[in-house]
């Protein structure tokens, strides 16, 4: 089950019923690709927003699948994010691409990176976000941080950044962020071939002891159960790092989803479960709408019961989760979902504010021999209270961006890191846990904008 992609583990479409006379559908057959006619009627019956499909003369169906599927969109399906770039919900793939996660079917060399431009230059820096365990990049020694100023001898252009992530082996020039004297070359890195990369939900867990207090932290990717179809070799994984918060009886937490742009509703629930006081085990944690075509699919999930929950549950009061603008879905679930029960007021947002995606999908096409998956959103979500109001985001109780030139990006679990940073000075009451050359200071930089991040294409 995931939100707004893939939220069900099967697939299935109730055609619409039309009447038309032989002649006329006999023309239509002729005129019409028939993946738009499975596309068309798949929407009228399952869309959330399917009133607004344009009338059935309206519509081009010699359009290719996924231009035929964009003129049917709804203007609600989507919205701007913080930077004012739109993001629509509903998508199409061809089947050879579907996966659970773009990167275990699409060679990459495993990195995601934030893109800068260099104004009136028209060249282009990247800076590393993240690095994904077992993948080229790894293996070069890439890390969270650093600069790709140059592919080879040349500069980055328009073309390159878009597909920097992957490619044949490639000469990578690096420069790294010196307080003292703004960006300095940092020598070169040799990337092997993009190759297949599991895209691993847990790139760092750790606990800190600092104050008198242990703190846990989990930087949770993605929402994925395991790198196969009803694989849970993840899900193992994260049951064993909560297993491990447990026994170091950790006081507070934090959860970092600043990069995680949603996945599996089971995945979602598995954490919120662990995270959650002990008194949840069994109650509502969402509740699924459907259109009134569908009323019949609405249910609710429910939190895990207490014995399989009983060697991981946290049982927390209270719960720090540090945000960006590429949070969402799934990670918004795990948010709206825990606020009945731990209460707002007891969840510390550090970051940025959310996408703001209350609403879900499921995945058509599985089982036909038309080439495609459709991803339409057909559901809200709520939480136990019925509500779902964020759907401009959740707003972050303390805001920090930490793509600002000059700011340095630390690894994930490092005290220093900016956002952990900032939440365990308010778990801890200290204020000296980043050292003085961490702020930015832009004006050692050449004068840089944000462009966009990599993982917004994902």
């Amino acid at each position: 089950m995931k939100l707004a992609q893939h939220p069900f583990p099967f697939s299935f479409f109730l055609p619409a019923l039309f009447l038309f006379t032989a002649c006329e559908k006999g023309k239509l057959e002729e005129e019409a690709p028939a993946e738009n006619e499975w596309i068309y009627n798949t929407m009228e019956q399952h869309y959330l927003w399917y009133d607004d499909i344009p009338d059935r003369k309206q519509l081009d169906f010699k359009l290719s699948p996924q231009q035929f599927f964009a003129s049917l969109l709804s203007e609600k399906d989507g919205n701007e994010d913080a930077h004012g770039r739109r993001h629509v919900f509903s998508y199409i793939e061809r089947k050879p691409l579907a996966t659970k996660a773009l990167s275990e079917t699409s060679p990459v060399y495993g990195f995601e990176y934030a893109v800068f431009s260099v104004e009136h230059s028209g060249t282009y820096y990247a800076e590393v976000l993240y690095v994904l365990p077992d993948s080229p990049a790894e293996e070069a020694g890439l890390k969270r941080g650093d600069w790709i100023t140059g592919i080879g001898e040349n500069r980055i252009s328009l073309t390159d950044y878009i597909s920097l992530g992957t490619g044949n082996g490639v000469t990578y020039q690096l420069s790294r962020y010196d307080p003292q004297r703004g960006l300095v070359s940092n020598g070169s890195v040799d990337i092997p071939p993009a190759r297949l990369v599991r895209d691993y939900p847990i790139l760092k867990d750790t606990v800190l002891h600092i104050g008198g207090k242990a703190v846990g932290y989990l930087m949770y990717n993605t929402f994925t159960s395991g790198p196969g179809n009803r694989d849970e070799t993840y899900d193992e994984q994260l049951k064993e790092a909560f297993r491990r918060f447990k026994t170091a009886q950790v006081t507070d937490f934090v959860l970092d989803m600043r990069y995680n742009g949603g996945g599996l509703l089971n995945c979602a629930r598995l954490l919120a479960s662990m995270l959650a006081p002990s008194d949840v085990f069994g109650k509502v944690f969402t509740r699924m709408i459907f259109n009134d075509k569908n009323r019949w699919q609405d249910h609710t999930t429910s939190f895990f019961n207490a014995a399989a929950m009983s060697s991981y549950n946290l049982n927390l009061s209270r719960l720090y989760v540090l945000t960006g603008t590429s949070t969402a879905s799934s990670s918004e679930a795990v948010i709206n979902g825990l606020i009945p029960y731990i209460g707002r007021e007891n969840m510390t947002l550090i970051g940025e504010r959310t996408i703001g995606k209350t609403v879900g999908s499921n995945t058509f096409g599985e089982d036909n021999d038309y080439g495609w998956l459709l991803h339409p959103i057909t559901l809200r979500i709520s939480n136990a209270d019925e509500q779902s109001d964020y759907t401009k985001g959740f707003a972050p109780d303390i805001e920090m961006e930490e793509l600002i030139p000059g700011q340095i990006l630390y690894p994930f679990g490092d005290p220093q890191e900016l956002l952990l940073s900032c939440a365990l000075q308010e778990i801890t009451g200290q204020t000296a846990l980043r050292s003085a050359e961490s702020a930015p200071a832009p004006s050692l930089l050449p004068p840089l904008r944000l462009v966009g991040l990599s993982i917004e294409n994902k």
